[in-house]
């Protein structure tokens, strides 16, 4: 019997299914506006033939209903609208031509465009493929069968994946699944598939790109292997985007664009015009000190993971972004489960993040299946009555950052040292 014949006939297979179930249901009942930008390129990379889509926005007349969110709104490195558009060629017998046309001639009232629940569902679909392949990537952290359980339905019910992929409808699964899968690879001595995986989670979304260097270092057992390793890293991100590089429109809204700055915002003015990085300070010294980590291939995960805390500590994060740490907090709490009051404490102010955005993130997700909540106020505006909703964020954020670095502490340096005294 083969391994996946047994996953099929097993106690897994129950649970596959209901998340298949409830993903699906999801899907369809709920849209977020933005599900137009991810899917539209795949459409005219389809349809048309068209692989330089930053150019083909950017030129666009003015009177076209495709401009309605501007020229700058393909923000995404090339790798991760082809993929997409593969998944929308597969599909493309299920989408009705007309649909489109009618979704931007209407969309300030997308929720009731006609086959609205059809085309969240198709578009969403190939979310599907590499959310519930991460279930069971999440078993190869644990030996025992207990903990491969808990881990599987942990992800199975997670309701950061439910909001982000089939809520929202954010393809960051995509790059998550492939940081994992290195994890995956690394755990099996296979170091160069480790850093290829980064490498390609890393042209979908930028942001594993910022994993390379400490894959590198630890997964290196000397400097000239930890050099090859890097290159392996960056490789996919560089070949998939030379053919766009002498794109300006390329240039300007993936490479150089706002998204890519965010990680800046958080500084301390040395003068009028200098300012120090804290992230880029923070980052560094979690690298320098993951040399005293090289060959210790147990501890890559804790260092992805306190990445991505520096992230959310330093950066006005996007709620979406949440979901980069839930696999690692998902090892995290299978791993240390006397200390599930942590991931609760981050995933709590992360909810409460979340409903002091725009309504359209939370509540106004469900428009398709009541369209009288488009008109809903927001949950800020309630809070507003009391504290302004910018200074409870702030709080919100600021307590995040504290939680999260008490974290990284915790598993950086004082479980470390326990485990070297015992």
């Amino acid at each position: 019997m083969t391994n996946l014949t047994k996953i099929f006939s097993s106690w897994y297979f129950r649970w596959f299914l209901v998340g298949i179930f409830i993903r699906l249901i999801l899907s369809a009942i709920t849209l977020h506006p933005d599900l137009w930008a991810f899917s539209f390129p795949g459409k005219i990379f389809v349809e048309q033939g068209i692989l330089n889509i930053y150019d083909y926005l950017h030129n666009l007349p003015l009177s076209s209903l495709y401009r309605v969110y501007g020229t700058d709104f393909f923000t995404y490195p090339p790798l991760a609208y082809f993929v997409l558009g593969i998944f929308r060629f597969i599909l493309q017998p299920f989408f009705d031509p007309n649909f489109y046309p009618r979704l931007f001639a209407n969309f300030g009232q997308a929720f009731l465009v006609t086959g609205i629940f059809r085309h969240a569902l198709l578009i969403k679909l190939p979310y599907l493929v590499f959310d519930l392949s991460l279930a069971f990537l999440l078993t190869e952290f644990f030996q025992e069968e207990k903990k491969k359980r808990l881990a599987f339905l942990i992800w199975i019910f997670n309701p950061v994946s439910w909001y982000t992929s089939f809520m929202i409808g954010q393809f960051d699964i995509i790059p998550t699944f492939f940081i994992v899968l290195s994890l995956v690879f690394a755990l099996k001595t296979k170091n160069n598939f480790a850093l290829l995986s980064l490498g390609i989670g890393g042209a979908f979304k930028i942001f594993p790109l910022l994993l390379v260097p400490f894959a590198a270092v630890i997964l290196g057992k000397n400097n000239w292997e930890k050099s090859k390793l890097f290159i392996f890293g960056l490789l996919p991100f560089l070949i998939t985007i030379s053919p766009f590089l002498s794109s300006k429109a390329f240039r300007s809204v993936v490479i150089f664009g706002a998204q890519s700055q965010k990680l800046l915002y958080a500084g301390i003015n040395v003068s009028g015009a200098d300012v120090i990085y804290l992230f880029l300070v923070f980052y560094l010294l979690l690298l320098f000190y993951a040399f005293y980590f090289s060959g210790k291939i147990q501890s890559l995960w804790k260092f992805f993971l306190a990445v991505f805390l520096l992230i959310f500590s330093l950066t006005n994060y996007h709620t979406q972004w949440f979901l980069w740490i839930t696999p690692f907090l998902i090892i995290f709490v299978v791993e240390y489960p006397s200390k599930l009051f942590i991931p609760i404490s981050l995933f709590i102010l992360f909810i409460g993040t979340v409903f002091l955005f725009e309504p359209s993130l939370s509540i106004g997700l469900f428009s398709p299946l009541v369209p009288s909540i488009a008109r809903a106020q927001g949950f800020s505006v309630f809070v507003g009555r009391f504290l302004p909703p910018t200074q409870i964020s702030s709080y919100l954020r600021s307590i995040f950052a504290a939680v999260s670095i008490w974290l990284i502490f915790d598993l950086l340096i004082h479980q470390e040292t326990i485990r070297e005294k015992t």
